[in-house]
């Protein structure tokens, strides 16, 4: 996540992801989009900054909670394999409106107090179950929280984990 003091220029704020990518990519299977590799890195001027995605995905729960995980899918699509700014309000919701709702709607969402108020309640949400890196998955059986995985796991780890979570507690 990028935030506050540290976006910027992705060649200042983020060279890493210059390289880190073929990482994700090897691990993961996942190739990022040539759209992206040269237009957002490129030349290393593209604006990083996490905070829209993240209002975004806060406005879209509050339309709709059924597809959230399916939207947030389709904004990682849309910058890192299509090349969408991550500063693109107007691609963001027009995103929003593939799904169903109201482009106009959306990006005032994205605009109210209440929704940037509510997006850092989920950062601060976030930070107390120690989701401090990206990605982490926590999820929530009852009225306990678990953490799944912090940073990548494979697909079997998951589902083991998962399968552990799920079963009631022995006494």
């Amino acid at each position: 996540m990028i935030l506050e003091d540290r976006v910027g220029p992705v060649s200042e704020v983020a060279p890493y992801i210059k390289t880190a990518y073929k990482r994700v990519e090897e691990s993961t299977g996942v190739k990022f989009g040539e759209a992206y590799l040269a237009d957002l890195l490129g030349e290393g001027k593209t604006i990083m900054n996490s905070w829209y995605l993240c209002v975004a995905v806060t406005v879209f729960k509050s339309f709709d909670k059924q597809n959230q995980v399916a939207f947030a899918s389709a904004l990682q699509k849309a910058v890192y394999f299509n090349g969408m700014a991550p500063e693109d309000t107007e691609g963001i919701a027009k995103l929003a409106g593939s799904f169903g709702l109201d482009p106009k709607a959306f990006k005032e969402s994205m605009d109210s107090e209440e929704m940037k108020y509510a997006t850092k309640q989920e950062f601060q949400f976030a930070q107390d179950l120690s989701a401090t890196g990206f990605p982490t998955l926590v999820i929530k059986v009852g009225e306990e929280y678990f953490l799944m995985a912090r940073g990548y796991v494979s697909y079997e780890v998951l589902s083991e984990r998962l399968e552990k979570a799920m079963q009631p507690a022995t006494k």
